[in-house]
């Protein structure tokens, strides 16, 4: 099951689902505020959408599903596996929000960057979104750029709420996470949240786990450099499905 970033929806995944298909069945689903979606004016707090993605589980009869995430999405599987330590078989969790840093001195600022950001997506046409997401990301594959912008056009900004809610402490997660971890990195200079330090105290605060760092990306590891994150995601999925 694939959980996606902030401004995103479940076909911003379609390039990894594709790569994944003929060994695994895949579930991408839209967060409450995303995609298709309900858009509701409340109820954005990180603890909700990890009740949503556990229901979902629930709701679709999953035994012990691989659970990925990126981003926001990375905190909402990370939070689901500590709210209920059986529910999956293994985590990946691309970039996670967690930082060193006092959040509630930053919340505030970055939950109103993210808003004036949507609402300025929400003046342009899908055109000339994929058009600016072609000149932002010139790396990126073809395939990334236009779920991309259409992801741009139907988030709703109450999702910022999530931004400006309190978090859970990642250390308390991680504490009580039991299934193995795989948390991919990339380069804080480049964009990455995760830096060297917390993936270091992070493996001292998880039961089993690995840091896969992919040098050279920014936040969006798999559209930076796909072969490198997708090989990644392959071993330690073989490895979990080998054990289960």
């Amino acid at each position: 099951m694939l959980a996606h970033g902030i401004t995103d929806n479940a076909l911003c995944w379609t390039r990894v689902a594709l790569a994944l298909e003929s060994d695994y069945d895949i579930v991408m689903y839209d967060a409450r505020g995303h995609g298709l979606s309900d858009k509701p004016p409340q109820g954005y707090a990180p603890e909700t959408l990890a009740q949503d993605l556990v229901s979902l589980v629930h709701a679709l009869r999953l035994q012990r599903p691989f659970l990925l995430g990126h981003s926001l999405g990375a905190e909402t599987v990370a939070i689901a596996a500590a709210l209920e330590p059986e529910l999956a078989t293994c985590i990946i969790l691309e970039d996670p929000p967690w930082r060193d840093l006092d959040q509630q001195t930053t919340t505030q600022g970055r939950a109103e960057h993210y808003r004036q950001s949507i609402l300025r997506y929400k003046t342009k046409t899908l055109h000339e979104l994929i058009t600016t997401c072609r000149e932002r990301h010139p790396s990126w594959d073809e395939a990334e750029i236009t779920p991309w912008a259409i992801a741009k056009l139907q988030v709703s900004p109450y999702v910022v709420q999530t931004i400006a809610a309190p978090w859970p402490s990642w250390r308390e997660l991680l504490k009580q996470i039991r299934c193995p971890i795989l948390l991919i990195t990339a380069d804080p200079d480049k964009g990455g949240i995760v830096t060297s330090s917390v993936a270091q105290e992070a493996q001292s605060l998880w039961r089993k786990g690995q840091v896969a760092h992919i040098a050279g990306v920014g936040h969006s590891i798999h559209r930076d450099n796909f072969a490198k994150y997708i090989r990644s995601v392959k071993s330690f999925l073989k490895h979990c499905k080998g054990a289960a």
